[in-house]
Protein backbone atom coordinates (compact mmCIF):
# COMPACT_ATOMS: atom_id res chain seq x y z
CA UNK A 1 0.00 0.00 0.00
CA UNK A 2 1.18 3.08 -1.25
CA UNK A 3 1.15 6.61 1.60
CA UNK A 4 1.96 9.61 0.02
CA UNK A 5 3.21 12.08 2.93
CA UNK A 6 4.66 15.99 3.17
CA UNK A 7 5.20 17.18 7.10
CA UNK A 8 6.29 21.24 8.25
CA UNK A 9 8.98 21.04 10.21
CA UNK A 10 11.03 23.39 12.72
CA UNK A 11 14.44 22.67 12.44
CA UNK A 12 18.04 23.27 13.94
CA UNK A 13 19.18 25.14 17.34
CA UNK A 14 16.66 26.37 19.09
CA UNK A 15 16.93 29.37 22.09
CA UNK A 16 17.34 28.46 25.80
CA UNK A 17 15.75 30.55 27.89
CA UNK A 18 15.49 31.07 31.26
CA UNK A 19 12.61 33.14 32.86
CA UNK A 20 11.98 34.17 29.30
CA UNK A 21 15.85 35.61 29.08
CA UNK A 22 17.87 33.89 26.05
CA UNK A 23 21.16 31.77 27.40
CA UNK A 24 21.96 30.04 24.82
CA UNK A 25 21.22 27.59 22.05
CA UNK A 26 20.16 23.46 21.95
CA UNK A 27 22.07 21.26 20.20
CA UNK A 28 19.72 20.91 16.64
CA UNK A 29 16.78 19.40 16.63
CA UNK A 30 13.78 18.67 13.89
CA UNK A 31 10.49 19.23 15.45
CA UNK A 32 7.14 18.39 13.78
CA UNK A 33 4.78 20.86 13.02
CA UNK A 34 2.18 19.05 11.08
CA UNK A 35 1.53 15.67 8.75
CA UNK A 36 -0.62 15.21 5.75
CA UNK A 37 -0.59 11.79 4.62
CA UNK A 38 -2.73 10.76 1.40
CA UNK A 39 -3.29 6.71 1.20
CA UNK A 40 -3.32 4.69 -2.06
CA UNK A 41 -7.25 4.31 -1.56
CA UNK A 42 -7.92 7.72 -0.77
CA UNK A 43 -7.92 7.71 2.59
CA UNK A 44 -6.23 11.28 4.43
CA UNK A 45 -4.87 11.48 7.53
CA UNK A 46 -3.76 15.13 8.65
CA UNK A 47 -2.67 16.26 12.45
CA UNK A 48 -1.15 19.54 13.78
CA UNK A 49 1.53 18.42 16.60
CA UNK A 50 0.98 20.41 20.02
CA UNK A 51 4.61 19.58 21.13
CA UNK A 52 6.61 21.64 19.07
CA UNK A 53 8.15 25.26 20.12
CA UNK A 54 5.88 27.92 19.06
CA UNK A 55 7.64 30.46 20.51
CA UNK A 56 10.81 29.48 18.53
CA UNK A 57 8.73 28.74 15.62
CA UNK A 58 7.18 32.12 15.64
CA UNK A 59 10.18 34.27 16.52
CA UNK A 60 12.49 32.54 14.20
CA UNK A 61 13.55 34.50 11.27
CA UNK A 62 16.67 35.09 8.40
CA UNK A 63 17.99 38.22 7.93
CA UNK A 64 17.84 39.65 4.35
CA UNK A 65 19.47 42.69 2.72
CA UNK A 66 17.12 44.32 0.09
CA UNK A 67 18.25 47.06 -2.03
CA UNK A 68 17.64 51.14 -1.15
CA UNK A 69 17.62 53.75 -3.63
CA UNK A 70 16.97 57.81 -3.38
CA UNK A 71 17.36 59.07 0.09
CA UNK A 72 17.67 56.18 1.56
CA UNK A 73 20.47 55.08 -0.08
CA UNK A 74 22.85 57.43 1.68
CA UNK A 75 21.56 55.84 4.86
CA UNK A 76 22.37 52.14 3.92
CA UNK A 77 24.29 52.33 0.38
CA UNK A 78 25.05 48.50 0.95
CA UNK A 79 21.18 47.63 1.61
CA UNK A 80 19.23 47.63 4.59
CA UNK A 81 18.90 44.32 6.18
CA UNK A 82 15.33 43.34 7.13
CA UNK A 83 13.65 40.16 9.02
CA UNK A 84 11.90 37.62 7.41
CA UNK A 85 9.80 35.56 9.67
CA UNK A 86 9.39 32.87 7.06
CA UNK A 87 8.17 29.99 8.95
CA UNK A 88 6.05 32.21 10.87
CA UNK A 89 4.26 33.88 7.43
CA UNK A 90 4.05 30.86 5.51
CA UNK A 91 3.64 27.50 7.86
CA UNK A 92 2.05 28.93 11.03
CA UNK A 93 -0.28 31.43 10.18
CA UNK A 94 -2.03 29.19 7.28
CA UNK A 95 -2.87 26.81 10.39
CA UNK A 96 -3.42 29.27 13.10
CA UNK A 97 -6.33 30.30 10.06
CA UNK A 98 -7.82 27.20 9.66
CA UNK A 99 -7.47 26.34 13.88
CA UNK A 100 -9.44 29.61 13.55
CA UNK A 101 -11.70 28.96 11.00
CA UNK A 102 -12.54 25.59 13.37
CA UNK A 103 -12.95 26.94 16.69
CA UNK A 104 -15.41 29.30 14.74
CA UNK A 105 -17.65 26.04 13.46
CA UNK A 106 -17.44 24.56 16.23
CA UNK A 107 -19.41 27.84 18.38
CA UNK A 108 -21.14 28.96 15.61
CA UNK A 109 -21.97 25.99 13.88
CA UNK A 110 -21.50 28.39 10.51
CA UNK A 111 -18.53 27.43 7.59
CA UNK A 112 -18.48 31.25 6.99
CA UNK A 113 -17.10 33.44 8.63
CA UNK A 114 -18.29 37.48 8.27
CA UNK A 115 -16.20 39.95 10.14
CA UNK A 116 -17.53 43.96 9.35
CA UNK A 117 -20.02 41.86 7.11
CA UNK A 118 -16.24 40.86 5.16
CA UNK A 119 -15.85 37.27 4.47
CA UNK A 120 -13.00 36.03 6.44
CA UNK A 121 -10.07 34.98 4.25
CA UNK A 122 -6.60 33.60 5.19
CA UNK A 123 -5.27 37.43 3.73
CA UNK A 124 -8.49 39.03 5.86
CA UNK A 125 -7.23 37.34 8.61
CA UNK A 126 -3.33 38.47 8.25
CA UNK A 127 -4.82 41.76 7.82
CA UNK A 128 -6.62 41.87 10.98
CA UNK A 129 -5.34 44.72 13.00
CA UNK A 130 -4.99 42.02 16.45
CA UNK A 131 -5.82 38.79 14.64
CA UNK A 132 -2.14 37.57 13.59
CA UNK A 133 -0.07 38.41 16.65
CA UNK A 134 -2.58 37.05 18.87
CA UNK A 135 -0.07 34.36 19.93
CA UNK A 136 -1.60 33.74 22.86
CA UNK A 137 -4.66 32.72 21.12
CA UNK A 138 -2.67 30.50 18.51
CA UNK A 139 -1.27 28.75 21.63
CA UNK A 140 -5.06 27.94 22.80
CA UNK A 141 -6.45 26.52 19.82
CA UNK A 142 -2.89 24.52 19.25
CA UNK A 143 -3.86 23.35 22.83
CA UNK A 144 -7.31 22.68 22.25
CA UNK A 145 -6.86 21.23 18.63
CA UNK A 146 -3.21 20.04 18.52
CA UNK A 147 -2.27 16.35 18.82
CA UNK A 148 0.64 15.28 21.09
CA UNK A 149 3.05 13.36 19.57
CA UNK A 150 2.00 10.49 21.30
CA UNK A 151 -1.83 10.62 19.94
CA UNK A 152 0.07 11.39 16.37
CA UNK A 153 2.13 8.42 16.62
CA UNK A 154 -1.10 5.95 17.84
CA UNK A 155 -2.85 7.82 15.21
CA UNK A 156 -0.43 6.75 12.30
CA UNK A 157 -0.26 3.03 13.79
CA UNK A 158 -3.86 2.70 13.02
CA UNK A 159 -3.65 4.68 9.38
CA UNK A 160 -0.81 2.64 8.24
CA UNK A 161 -0.92 -1.06 9.74
CA UNK A 162 -1.37 -3.52 7.31
CA UNK A 163 -3.08 -5.78 9.57
CA UNK A 164 -6.57 -3.73 9.48
CA UNK A 165 -9.03 -4.85 6.77
CA UNK A 166 -11.05 -1.99 4.95
CA UNK A 167 -14.38 -2.11 3.26
CA UNK A 168 -14.84 -0.26 -0.36
CA UNK A 169 -17.80 -0.84 -3.00
CA UNK A 170 -15.24 -4.00 -4.59
CA UNK A 171 -15.40 -5.62 -1.28
CA UNK A 172 -13.31 -6.05 1.89
CA UNK A 173 -8.98 -6.24 1.32
CA UNK A 174 -6.45 -6.03 3.59
CA UNK A 175 -3.71 -3.55 3.23
CA UNK A 176 -0.63 -4.81 2.50
CA UNK A 177 2.94 -3.49 3.67
CA UNK A 178 3.09 0.26 3.68
CA UNK A 179 5.55 2.05 0.68
CA UNK A 180 6.29 5.94 1.77
CA UNK A 181 6.72 8.51 -0.69
CA UNK A 182 7.85 11.85 -0.63
CA UNK A 183 8.80 14.98 -2.48
CA UNK A 184 11.78 16.71 -1.61
CA UNK A 185 11.68 13.57 1.51
CA UNK A 186 14.79 13.43 3.07
CA UNK A 187 13.70 15.75 5.94
CA UNK A 188 10.47 14.56 6.00
CA UNK A 189 11.44 10.92 6.58
CA UNK A 190 13.83 11.69 9.45
CA UNK A 191 11.00 13.65 11.43
CA UNK A 192 8.35 11.02 10.92
CA UNK A 193 10.82 8.53 12.10
CA UNK A 194 11.34 10.78 15.12
CA UNK A 195 8.28 10.81 16.45
CA UNK A 196 8.37 7.11 17.16
CA UNK A 197 12.05 7.69 18.58
CA UNK A 198 14.92 5.59 18.35
CA UNK A 199 15.15 3.90 14.29
CA UNK A 200 14.74 0.14 16.65
CA UNK A 201 11.52 1.81 18.28
CA UNK A 202 9.91 2.01 14.42
CA UNK A 203 7.27 -0.90 13.91
CA UNK A 204 8.57 -3.53 12.19
CA UNK A 205 6.27 -2.94 9.08
CA UNK A 206 7.27 0.75 9.22
CA UNK A 207 10.32 1.30 6.03
CA UNK A 208 12.78 2.71 6.65
CA UNK A 209 13.36 4.53 4.08
CA UNK A 210 10.99 7.27 1.96
CA UNK A 211 11.03 6.91 -2.14
CA UNK A 212 11.61 10.19 -3.64
CA UNK A 213 8.80 11.26 -6.43
CA UNK A 214 11.10 13.97 -7.75
CA UNK A 215 13.55 11.18 -8.31
CA UNK A 216 11.16 9.55 -10.31
CA UNK A 217 10.34 12.51 -11.98
CA UNK A 218 13.87 13.45 -12.78
CA UNK A 219 14.43 10.05 -14.01
CA UNK A 220 11.61 10.25 -16.79
CA UNK A 221 12.12 13.66 -17.49
CA UNK A 222 15.75 12.19 -19.32
CA UNK A 223 13.36 10.65 -22.15
CA UNK A 224 12.43 14.03 -23.40
CA UNK A 225 13.17 17.02 -23.76
CA UNK A 226 10.49 18.70 -23.13
CA UNK A 227 9.86 19.92 -19.61
CA UNK A 228 7.14 17.43 -17.61
CA UNK A 229 5.83 20.42 -16.30
CA UNK A 230 4.67 21.67 -20.07
CA UNK A 231 2.71 18.48 -20.75
CA UNK A 232 -1.09 18.37 -20.24
CA UNK A 233 -2.28 16.99 -16.67
CA UNK A 234 0.79 17.91 -14.94
CA UNK A 235 -0.92 18.71 -11.12
CA UNK A 236 -0.57 21.87 -10.27
CA UNK A 237 0.03 22.87 -6.59
CA UNK A 238 -1.86 25.97 -4.96
CA UNK A 239 -1.34 26.01 -1.58
CA UNK A 240 2.08 24.63 -0.80
CA UNK A 241 3.70 24.05 2.86
CA UNK A 242 0.18 22.42 3.55
CA UNK A 243 1.08 19.14 4.38
CA UNK A 244 -2.02 17.56 3.50
CA UNK A 245 -2.33 19.40 -0.05
CA UNK A 246 1.39 18.93 -0.26
CA UNK A 247 0.16 15.14 0.27
CA UNK A 248 -2.63 15.02 -2.36
CA UNK A 249 -0.11 17.15 -4.63
CA UNK A 250 2.73 14.29 -4.35
CA UNK A 251 0.25 11.64 -5.25
CA UNK A 252 -1.09 13.56 -8.04
CA UNK A 253 2.18 13.82 -9.45
CA UNK A 254 3.01 10.24 -8.89
CA UNK A 255 0.00 9.30 -10.91
CA UNK A 256 0.41 11.39 -13.54
CA UNK A 257 4.28 9.94 -13.90
CA UNK A 258 3.40 6.31 -13.40
CA UNK A 259 0.22 4.24 -15.47
CA UNK A 260 0.99 0.99 -13.41
CA UNK A 261 -0.13 1.88 -9.64
CA UNK A 262 -2.81 -0.31 -7.65
CA UNK A 263 -5.90 2.19 -7.71
CA UNK A 264 -9.13 0.33 -6.88
CA UNK A 265 -11.34 2.26 -9.24
CA UNK A 266 -11.26 0.60 -12.49
CA UNK A 267 -12.96 3.00 -14.63
CA UNK A 268 -10.49 6.22 -13.55
CA UNK A 269 -7.76 3.60 -13.61
CA UNK A 270 -8.46 3.24 -17.44
CA UNK A 271 -8.64 6.35 -18.74
CA UNK A 272 -5.85 7.27 -16.47
CA UNK A 273 -3.51 4.20 -17.91
CA UNK A 274 -4.27 5.88 -21.75
CA UNK A 275 -3.86 9.03 -21.23
CA UNK A 276 -0.20 8.00 -19.45
CA UNK A 277 0.24 5.62 -22.79
CA UNK A 278 0.24 8.67 -24.90
CA UNK A 279 2.04 10.60 -22.48
CA UNK A 280 5.27 7.63 -22.80
CA UNK A 281 4.74 7.36 -26.29
CA UNK A 282 5.67 11.02 -26.59
CA UNK A 283 8.49 10.79 -23.95
CA UNK A 284 9.42 7.66 -26.45
CA UNK A 285 9.42 9.43 -29.46
CA UNK A 286 11.55 12.46 -28.69
CA UNK A 287 13.62 10.32 -26.96
CA UNK A 288 14.57 7.46 -29.94
CA UNK A 289 12.97 9.77 -32.81
CA UNK A 290 10.55 6.49 -34.06
CA UNK A 291 7.91 4.44 -32.04
CA UNK A 292 6.08 1.60 -33.31
CA UNK A 293 1.93 1.24 -32.05
CA UNK A 294 1.17 -1.83 -33.43
CA UNK A 295 -2.08 -3.02 -34.63
CA UNK A 296 -3.98 -4.95 -32.38
CA UNK A 297 -4.18 -7.88 -35.18
CA UNK A 298 -0.03 -8.01 -34.84
CA UNK A 299 -0.25 -8.00 -30.95
CA UNK A 300 -2.07 -10.77 -30.89
CA UNK A 301 0.14 -12.52 -33.55
CA UNK A 302 2.96 -11.48 -31.44
CA UNK A 303 1.55 -12.98 -28.22
CA UNK A 304 1.13 -16.07 -30.78
CA UNK A 305 4.23 -15.97 -30.92
CA UNK A 306 4.10 -15.93 -34.58
CA UNK A 307 6.29 -12.70 -35.14
CA UNK A 308 9.43 -12.23 -33.54
CA UNK A 309 11.20 -9.23 -31.68
CA UNK A 310 8.29 -8.39 -29.43
CA UNK A 311 9.15 -6.91 -26.19
CA UNK A 312 5.96 -5.57 -23.97
CA UNK A 313 7.57 -3.33 -22.03
CA UNK A 314 10.44 -2.20 -24.49
CA UNK A 315 10.66 1.51 -25.95
CA UNK A 316 10.19 1.40 -29.47
CA UNK A 317 6.64 -0.46 -29.25
CA UNK A 318 3.62 2.07 -27.47
CA UNK A 319 0.60 -0.65 -26.20
CA UNK A 320 -1.79 0.73 -24.57
CA UNK A 321 -2.32 -2.35 -21.96
CA UNK A 322 -5.97 -2.47 -21.65
CA UNK A 323 -6.51 -3.88 -25.66
CA UNK A 324 -6.54 -7.34 -24.04
CA UNK A 325 -9.58 -6.40 -21.61
CA UNK A 326 -12.08 -5.82 -24.59
CA UNK A 327 -12.16 -2.14 -24.51
CA UNK A 328 -10.22 -1.79 -28.23
CA UNK A 329 -8.16 1.47 -27.68
CA UNK A 330 -5.19 -0.17 -29.00
CA UNK A 331 -6.68 0.82 -33.09
CA UNK A 332 -7.20 4.43 -31.67
CA UNK A 333 -3.83 5.04 -30.27
CA UNK A 334 -2.02 6.16 -33.13
CA UNK A 335 -4.47 9.00 -33.67
CA UNK A 336 -4.45 9.91 -30.10
CA UNK A 337 -0.41 10.48 -30.29
CA UNK A 338 -0.94 12.16 -33.63
CA UNK A 339 -3.60 14.81 -32.12
CA UNK A 340 -1.51 15.27 -28.71
CA UNK A 341 1.56 15.92 -30.49
CA UNK A 342 -0.29 18.24 -33.12
CA UNK A 343 -2.38 20.31 -30.08
CA UNK A 344 0.35 20.38 -27.28
CA UNK A 345 3.85 20.43 -29.85
CA UNK A 346 2.75 22.01 -32.64
CA UNK A 347 3.89 18.90 -34.27
CA UNK A 348 1.92 17.97 -37.43
CA UNK A 349 2.25 15.81 -40.89
CA UNK A 350 1.61 18.89 -43.14
CA UNK A 351 4.75 20.98 -41.44
CA UNK A 352 6.51 17.88 -42.85
CA UNK A 353 8.02 17.11 -39.17
CA UNK A 354 6.93 13.63 -38.77
CA UNK A 355 6.40 10.81 -41.08
CA UNK A 356 3.72 8.51 -40.68
CA UNK A 357 3.61 5.10 -42.09
CA UNK A 358 -0.40 4.24 -40.67
CA UNK A 359 -0.40 0.35 -41.77
CA UNK A 360 2.64 -0.47 -40.02
CA UNK A 361 1.77 2.22 -36.96
CA UNK A 362 5.12 3.51 -37.55
CA UNK A 363 5.58 7.15 -36.22
CA UNK A 364 8.78 9.06 -37.12
CA UNK A 365 10.54 12.29 -36.59
CA UNK A 366 11.95 14.42 -39.29
CA UNK A 367 13.25 18.19 -39.90
CA UNK A 368 12.47 18.59 -36.01
CA UNK A 369 14.74 20.53 -34.20
CA UNK A 370 14.97 19.21 -30.60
Amino acid sequence: MKYFYDTEFLEGSQTKRFLGVPIGKTKPTIDLISIGIVSEDNREYYAVSKDFNLDEAWNRYDEKVIPTYGDMRNLYPEGKKVKEYWIRENVLMPIFFDLAMREFHDIHFKDDWYHNEELVTLDVFKSHKSWPTNIKWFKKLLFKYGKTSKQIVDDLLRFISPDVIHYNQFGAYKRTKPELYGYYSDYDHVVLCWLFGKMKDLPEFMPKFTLDVNQLKKDIQKLTPIKLEDYKGYPKNKNCHNALEDARWTKKLFEFLYVDNDLKSSDTRRKGKSTRTIDFAIQALFSRGEIIVPSQITINEFLKGELRGYNQIGIEYIIDQDFDNNHKVQKYLLDDILKRLSFEHSITINKEQIDVDFQKGIIRLVNFKR
